[in-house]
This record gives structure tokens, sequence and C-alpha cells, in this order.
């Protein structure tokens, strides 16, 4: 029960006519009263202490800016203080309130957010129009707010969040925080809490283009060349006004704005380069090659403070490494509904060409190893931004691996010793945990993006510590009870009416971190199983399997309740359940771990993985469902004992179902888990999901015909994504061949600054920057040529939605072909066949599949093949990149779209019917005008797939077929193909580059021939390529598999 002072303290606030001085006293009590009384917080609040002090807060009217009298706290030197002081000091004290209540339990966010406080929270930004300490009162009230808000797990921060960054002026205000020159400790106090509130309030990518429209990119980039002015030549005080405007930050605020501009930049590499080429960044930091060796005597340059690591020999591009991804993207773009960059791109290429790797990356290596802490984590943050970015250079990896991994390793040292630091504050602990969080989530990163920096934190010792910290999440956790507030002078309960509401309670700090360190610990597990078999069978012998299976539960709030209300230790196990972000990192680590067939045919299915994720079928959110198939679409295959389970629980219907979805990422993964499922199942499991699916929709799919969803804005995007998916492995196609089709991270990398404005100045920082003059940091500053790469990423960005889109719908295309061509394979293909005859009239699918393969314009090559080259170049696969642009020709369909096109012609050239393969044969153009050509494409997969379908068609079953087959090899001959195929061949020249191209060359060169031996295909080659019947298999004639069973998701 509240005391009788505090409750007439709020009948005092809400008093139309009361005097402001008694206010001040009233706020001031209440103030007192509450900060540490979780109990008196809640009394009041429902004794109306929230409309009070939105009453208070209205009462006033913004004062003026302060005049040039004024000390640093707001006070005027040569007056008595005025009401406006005293207007000051009421908010000030209303400020610290809303911030203490925030504090206290996330159960009175909602409350204040519906009374509109947190407006009075961004008004208070402004040091124009405000004291410095209600800048610093707002700023921490608000740092309160978000780290309450994240221990509901359901609520976002951005959501709450979303006047102060669509308001214009709010967002000025912080970046007129971070341009003051002043080096005052009140001052440099703001600067931080402003680092820390972008560092944790940052999530989404319409944050980050505000925040990139306001510069706030080039307001953090001059702190950090300010601070690496003066921490590096400290002797040479003469120049560093010139070398930086502004004072430089503190050692303990440098990790907060190095944190900040991480979560600013997020995986653009538009934003990205904006900071990289920032001239107060480019001087300090320019772009330079990998020193290695001898070549390290630049005094100066931050890769000198290094420690030598031999990088290896340099091999020499053709192109610019500073801007891989930029690099990998054609010029020419389509002429109907994109914008052509091809001048865009030759400027960036210009501007790029004697660069390789910014200095600034070597320079957050050293901090990493200088620094401890949250300076060390930061730094690594950054580090791994800009490497997401594709600034960096291949050899960086060692560097990375040798210098930086054995130090976020450290970070997992105390999850493995016993808690007894308790002499530690409960601050310094969260702060240390806070850490341990961030390292983890980097490691991950990089350990998916390096193979090198894997094998690394694998010597030392990662799989151990990350095991351990799983395991220790599901301990008990002590979460301490608060102690009863007594008050001698209590009042009874009618001295005022329970007004006030309070919103739903979010978790105890103590449980919130615990799921915290669950989510990191799952990430890294998923990332080191994400290559290697061994590595996941060190995993499972820590036994992990089970903590996975027990993570993919949702978090049941019936049953926490109970749990919290026994008052003891909670263990937060499978019967609680777990948030959706960890849901989602489960999902990741059971994806990687079930790429091993050893562990998906015993422990897997011994610890019950199929239950959850077809549970997780049906989770509202898309995230989490687009998670839960991609664990399906593993568990899924022939060789799978989980397979029947989830067919006997009805995964049919539901995979049909989402198949149907309007969100294009959720239609992909159910394709991607229908087409696994349906290679080698029974004709009546391929019967139901062709009917649950419907022929008309299926034709639609293929087609590439878009749906009303399709143009409308996605609800699942990688900005809502949680960064702790990071980009995963590439996956195989349905021809076998690795490729990145469902990256959907890597492919975000591309649409992160769709709605960014072009423009020098943009509108809505204008008159801020005409305020600031020469203190704002603006695109003039940069050079001419820096300005044109800018302009030229830029516009390649606003054409990465489009891209996107159009990269979406081919992805979705190259499924449904597969799901068809699996459809078409097997021992009992004829009946599979026909009924997808009957479905889809024969002639007008062989006029589809012919429309598939016919050769295309440039621009859709260009639209469907950018994003493949993007993710190649972007990992510093210059070799990948190299081999995709020497094999792609723009008037042909990417070859993951011909391949999954042309085995269903093997299939259905595999037919044990003659009258199938008749149907190809009699075709007017499929064979001369359509397949013939293709026997030219520079992709080898491509010409051995057309050549799988002349073996077929020339294949002789039996005596009865003899007649059949010859008239199949005349129909070859006439339209030229024995002919192509002699040359394919190598019998009048060099033939081939491909072996396997020659060698199926010469037995369907047999099989067209009219002197080939009665009832043999060939010489004894046979219908391959999946047709399952007669002559040799795929398998034994070492061809890639037809089934398009793409295991590497």
């Amino acid at each position: 029960m509240a005391s009788t002072h505090l409750q007439d303290a709020i009948q005092e606030l809400h008093s139309p006519g009361a005097d402001r001085s008694q206010q001040l006293t009233a706020l001031k009590s209440l103030k007192n009263g509450i900060i540490g009384h979780p109990q008196k917080k809640e009394q009041l609040v429902r004794y109306g202490l929230i409309d009070g002090l939105r009453q208070v807060l209205g009462l006033h009217e913004k004062p003026e800016g302060r005049r040039d009298s004024e000390d640093a706290h707001g006070n005027d030197a040569t007056r008595k203080p005025t009401t406006d002081v005293l207007l000051n000091e009421i908010r000030l004290q209303a400020i610290i309130i809303i911030g203490s209540l925030a504090y206290g339990s996330n159960s009175y966010v909602g409350p204040l957010n519906d009374n509109k406080l947190f407006v009075a929270l961004y008004d208070a930004l402004s040091p124009q129009a405000n004291p410095p300490k209600i800048v610093v009162a707002a700023l921490r009230s608000l740092l309160s707010v978000i780290l309450a808000i994240g221990r509901d797990p359901e609520a976002e921060v951005s959501v709450y969040l979303q006047d102060l960054f669509d308001g214009h002026q709010y967002v000025e205000a912080l970046g007129q925080i971070l341009l003051q020159q002043k080096s005052s400790a009140t001052f440099q106090n703001q600067i931080m809490l402003v680092g820390q509130l972008l560092s944790q309030a940052v999530s989404t990518e319409h944050q980050r283009t505000i925040l990139a429209e306001a510069a706030i990119i080039e307001s953090l980039a001059s702190h950090i060349s300010s601070y690496y002015f003066h921490d590096r030549f400290r002797g040479h005080r003469a120049s560093a006004s010139r070398a930086a405007q502004i004072s430089p930050p503190s050692a303990r605020t440098l990790p907060h704005l190095l944190g900040a501009l991480s979560a600013t930049i997020g995986t653009s590499q538009y934003r990205a380069a904006r900071l990289l080429y920032f001239p107060p960044i480019l001087r300090f930091f320019p772009f330079n090659y990998p020193m290695n060796g001898a070549e390290r005597h630049h005094v100066g340059l931050p890769e000198e403070m290094l420690p030598w690591v031999h990088l290896g020999p340099q091999k020499q591009d053709t192109f610019s490494k500073a801007f891989p991804a930029l690099g990998s993207i054609q010029p020419s773009m389509n002429n109907a509904g994109t914008l052509d960059t091809s001048d865009s791109y030759q400027v960036a290429m210009e501007a790029t060409q004697s660069a390789w790797e910014s200095s600034l990356l070597p320079w957050l290596v050293w901090h990493m190893r200088s620094e401890g802490g949250a300076g060390r984590v930061q730094a690594a943050r950054l580090a791994t931004t800009l490497i997401e970015a594709g600034f960096f250079h291949r050899s960086r990896e060692r560097a990375l691996a040798l210098l930086a991994v054995p130090l976020l390793v450290t970070f997992l040292d105390d999850v493995c010793m016993t808690h007894e630091n308790d002499i530690l504050s409960s601050k310094t602990r969260l702060e240390e945990e806070d850490n341990r969080i961030r390292a983890v989530t980097v490691l991950a990163t990089l350990m998916r993006l390096f193979p090198g920096i894997q094998k690394a934190a694998v010597d030392a010792g990662i799989i151990g510590k990350a095991c351990t910290m799983l395991k220790r999440t599901f301990d008990y956790v002590e979460c301490p009870e608060c102690p009863l507030y007594l008050d001698d002078n209590e009042a009874s309960s009618t001295t005022m009416v329970d007004v006030g509401h309070l919103g739903k309670p979010g978790l105890p700090l103590e449980i919130h971190n615990t799921f915290k360190c669950r989510e990191a610990a799952l990430l890294l597990i998923a990332s080191i199983a994400d290559r290697e078999d061994k590595y996941r069978k060190t995993l499972t012998e820590k036994l992990v399997i089970p903590l996975i299976i027990q993570s993919l539960s949702e978090l049941s709030d019936i049953e926490l309740t109970k749990t919290l209300e026994t008052r003891g230790p909670v263990k937060l196990d499978s019967s609680v359940g777990s948030p959706r972000p960890v849901i989602i990192a489960a999902c990741d680590a059971a994806r990687t771990m079930s790429r091993s067939v050893s562990l998906l045919r015993t422990c897997l299915i011994d610890a019950g993985l199929g239950t959850p994720c077809l549970r997780l079928l049906d989770h509202p959110e898309m995230e989490v469902l687009a998670a839960a198939l991609d664990v399906i679409a593993n568990i899924i295959t022939e060789f799978s004992p989980i397979r029947a389970l989830l067919i006997s629980e009805g995964v049919v219907k539901k995979l049909c179902g989402h198949a149907h979805s309007a969100e294009p990422a959720i239609r992909l993964r159910a394709l991607w888990a229908l087409k696994h499922l349906l290679y080698r199942s029974p004709n009546e499991i391929k019967t139901e999901c062709f009917n649950e699916l419907g022929s008309g929709w299926l034709v639609q799919i293929i087609t590439g015909a878009p749906s009303e969803a399709d143009t409308s804005t996605s609800q699942l995007s990688t900005s809502q994504a949680p960064a702790s998916r990071p980009t995963v492995s590439a996956a195989a196609n349905a021809a076998g061949e690795r490729i990145d089709i469902l990256n959907s991270s890597a492919d975000a990398m591309d649409t992160s600054d769709s709605t960014e404005l072009p423009s020098a100045t943009p509108a809505s920082t204008t008159s801020f920057r005409a305020q600031q003059s020469q203190e704002s940091p603006n695109f003039s500053s940069y050079k001419p040529i820096d300005r044109a790469l800018l302009s030229a990423l830029h516009t390649l960005a606003l054409s990465a939605a489009a891209q996107q889109a159009a990269s979406n719908n081919l992805q979705i295309q190259i499924q449904g072909l597969d799901f068809i061509r699996n459809l078409t394979q097997g021992p009992n293909a004829a009946a599979m066949i026909d009924m997808l005859f009957s479905a889809v009239d024969s002639s007008r699918l062989l006029e589809l599949l012919s429309f598939k393969l016919a050769a295309s314009s440039p621009s859709a090559t260009s639209d469907s093949t950018t994003n493949v080259m993007t993710s190649n170049a972007r990992s510093g696969a210059a070799d990948t990149f190299a081999s995709t642009v020497s094999t792609l020709e723009p008037q042909h369909q990417p070859p993951p779209l011909l391949q999954s096109t042309l085995y269903i012609l093997v299939h259905l050239a595999a037919s044990p019917l003659p009258r199938h393969r008749s149907l190809l044969t009699s075709h007017p153009t499929l064979i001369p005008t359509t397949l013939l050509p293709l026997t030219h494409h520079p992709s080898s997969a491509v010409r051995i797939a057309v050549v799988w379908i002349f073996v077929n068609l020339t294949w002789i079953d039996d005596a009865n077929d003899r007649v059949g087959a010859d008239q199949r090899g005349k129909r070859l001959r006439e339209t030229g193909v024995a002919g192509r195929l002699r040359e394919m061949m190598g019998a009048e020249g060099r033939g081939d580059e491909s072996v396997d191209v020659r060698e199926r060359a010469g037995v369907a060169f047999e099989g067209c021939s009219e002197r080939r031996a009665d009832g043999q295909g060939g010489g004894g080659g046979g219908r391959g390529a999946g047709g399952n019947g007669g002559g040799a298999s795929l398998a034994s004639l070492g061809l890639p598999g037809s089934m398009g069973l793409g295991r590497a998701r």
C-alpha cells in the first residue's frame, strides 16, 4: 500500500490549478519514493501516476532555446530563476520518473505509450531547445524503455519507437547531439547515450534509411576519425583542428559509437560505402592492398599496427576487390521496368580499380586486440558488418582466424566456470552477459562466412564451450524476489480509486538473459554444424540434440506463470517453452544438424525432431514458419525415417497449403519441401500432392506469372529477420549443382536500401544542415569520384527491390519445375505422366517447357542472374564469380532454370511408354529450334542434360520398341541432331570440352546411327537421368542426380 504523502502527491499532479512549485515538490517526492521500490510503482500507477505525469507535462509550453548567458545546466547566471527554469525542473523530474517506471517492469511500457509520454521524451532530445541535463535524462529514460520492451517476447522495439524515427525532427535532434563540439563530460555523456540508443534500437531497414538520410553515418564517422587521430598521433596537436572538426570521444564512448555504426549500416553496401568513403575516414583509413611481410613499411597505416601474418602469394585480379559485389553485377539491365545502370556500373568500377580493402578493417582488428569488453565486441561487430557488405580482401580470412577469433572465443570462458563472482554488481554482470551474447553472434556470423574461421574457432575449443553455454540455459535460474514494501503510515485502501491499468508483464530479467544466451548458443551451434560432418558428430557426443529439440517448443504463458508462482528456482525446459527468437535459432541448428544422413537416421529421430517441427507449421509468425519449413525440407527426404511419421501426421496438406501462401518466402520453402517429398514416393503420395496443389496453380507457378502477393511488400523480409540468421551455405539445385537460390540472408544484402534518396542533401535535413553550416557532414565534402561511386551504388540499390522480386519469382519457378520433375520420375512414372497430361494437355505442357528453354532477352537474364552472382562475389569467391560470368550468356535463361526444365523432358523421354517419347519427337519445334541450340550452351550441365534427352529418345526397351526407336532416330537425324552429336563426341575435331558430354554424346550418336546393333542403346549406354527403366543407372554413369534433392539447405 502506498503511503499517504505519495497519494497526496499524485492528487497534486491531477489538480488543474496547483502551484507549480508544489507540483515540483510532489514530483520529487514521487521520484524518491518509487526508485528501488517495485511495489510502490505498481500501487502508484494504479492510483493514476501515469495520468498525472501526462497532465503535468501537458501544462507547459516548450521553452525557447537557451540564451548565451545560460550555463551548462540551463540556468541563467545573470538573472533569477524564472518560470521557464521551474518548468524545466518539472520536466526533468517527470522524465526521470518515466525512466524509473520503464526500468522497473515492462508492464508500464504499454500505459506510458498509450498516454503519449514517449513523445515527451522525444521532445526533450533537442540540445538546442532543452538544457543538457534534460537531454541526458531523456536519453537514459529511452534506454530504459528499450530494455524493458526487449523483455517482452512478443514486443517489437521498432513498433514502440516508430514515432521517434518517423519524426524527422527527432532524428535531427540525435544528429545535433552528435555534432556538438564541446568536450565537457556532460556533452560526452550525451554522445555516448545516443550511441547506446542507436546500437540497441535500430533493427529495421526503415530506421536505417531514415538515419542515413539524416547523415547520422557521417556524424558517427567523424567521431571515429577524431578518436583515431588523437589516439594515433598524440604529438601532432598543431594539426588536430584541421584533421578532426569535433572533439574526440572518450574510450568509454567509442564502443557505443562503433555499435551504432554497425546497427545503422546493417547489410547495405551503399551505407557501408558512405562510411568508408567519407573524407575524414578516407584520410586516415585509405584503401590499400593487404601488406605481406616486407611490404609492411608504410608508417601510419593501421595494417602495420597488427602482428605480421603470412598471407601467402597474392594473385592479381582483373577486377576490383574493394567492392566485389558491385563488380559482379552486369552493367546491362532490362528495358522494361528497371533502371539502366550501365553508366553507374562503369563509374563505380573506375572508382574502385586501385583499391582492395579499407584500412578501417585492420584498425578494427587492432582495436579488438588492444581493448577488452564492449570495445572488443563492438569493434568485431563493425568489422563483421563491413565484411558482410563486401569490403574485404579474401586474404583477410587468415588474419581474422589468427588474430581475432581466439579473442572472441575467450568471451565464453566464463560460461565454463562456476558462478562464484557474486562480488560483481548486477549491472557489471549484465554488461558482461551482453558482451558475451554479442561476441557469440559475431563469431557465428564469421564462421558462416569463412571456413578458415570455423576451423580456427573449433581449434580454440568453441564446440565444448558452446555446448556448455547451451546446457547452462537449462539449469535452474534464480529469480530474486523483491522485498515486500511495508509502510508504517499505511493508508486504507479506500483513500483513492484504482484508476490506473498495467500492461502485460514481461519476462524477469534473469529469465530474459537466459533466453538470450540460449538463442546465441543455438546460433553458434548452427554455425559449427554448417559444413563439416565431423563437427556435427562431436556436437552429438556432447548431447546437445535433445536440448535443440526442447528449444523448439513455444513459450507457454500459463506454464511460465505457474513456474514463477512457485517462488523458487525456475527450470526453463520444454514445458515452459522458448520465445520466438530462440525457436528460430533452434530451427537453424536443427537444419544444419539434419544435413548429416547418419544423424538423421539415428539421433535426430530418437530425439523426436519431427513432432515439434510439424507443430511449428501452424505457427502464426512468418519467420518461425519459414525456419520450420527449412527443417522440414531436410528431414522429409527419401532416406529419412522421419518422413513416414510426417506423412502420417498430415504434412502433405500443410505443405500444400503453405505452397499457396501469399508470402513468396513461404511459398518457395513449401515447394522445396514438396519436391523432396515426391522423390521416390509412392504414386498415392504424388497424386495427393498434385491434386492438393492443383494443375492450374502449378502451371501459373512454372510460367512465372506474378500474383498479387508478389507485387506487394513481403512480410517476411531479412530486415525483420534476426541478426542471428547469418548467411546460409549454398544449396544444391535439382541437377546436383550447388547454387545460392535459397540464401535469403545473402540476397537481402542488395535489397536493404531501396528507398534511400540519391539527393546530396535530403529534404528532411536541409534546414538542419543550413543551421550547422561547416559542422554538418554532407555529400559535397566527398571527392567527385567518390560522389560518383555513391551515386552508382545508390542507383543499383534502387533497383534491388525489383531484382529481389524477380529473383524470388525465378526461384519459385525452379522449385515448381523440380516438383514436376520428381513427379514424373520413379518405377511407375508412366502413370504419373498420364495424370499430368490429363490435367495439363500434353501439347500445352510441351509448349510451356519449350518456352522456358527458349532464348530470352538480355534484360531477363540480368535480373535473374544478378542475385546469384552477387552472393558469390560478396562471399569473396572470386573464382566462383569468374566462372559464373564466363558461363552465362545473356541470350539464355539461367542454367538452374534450364536444367530443371530439361530434366522434365529427360524423364518424359525415359518413359516406358513409346507414345510419351513420340510426343517429343513429333513436336515441330522442340528439337530443332529449342533443344539443338542448347547443345552450344556455355554450361556443361545444360549440354549434358540435352544429350541425355537424345540418349533416352533413342533407347530400345524391347523388340516391340525397335520400330519406334528407328523412327525417333530418323527424326533426330533429319533435324541435324546426329551431326551435332558427332561434333560433340570429337569425331571430326576436338569435341566438347567436357568429358562427360563427349561420352554421353557418343552414346546418343550411336543411338541415332542407322548402323547401330539391334536391342542396344548406343554401345551399352542406358536410359538414364532418373528414368529408372533399363540400362545403366544414373549413379553408375557418374552423372549428377536428377531427383532435385537439394540437400544443403
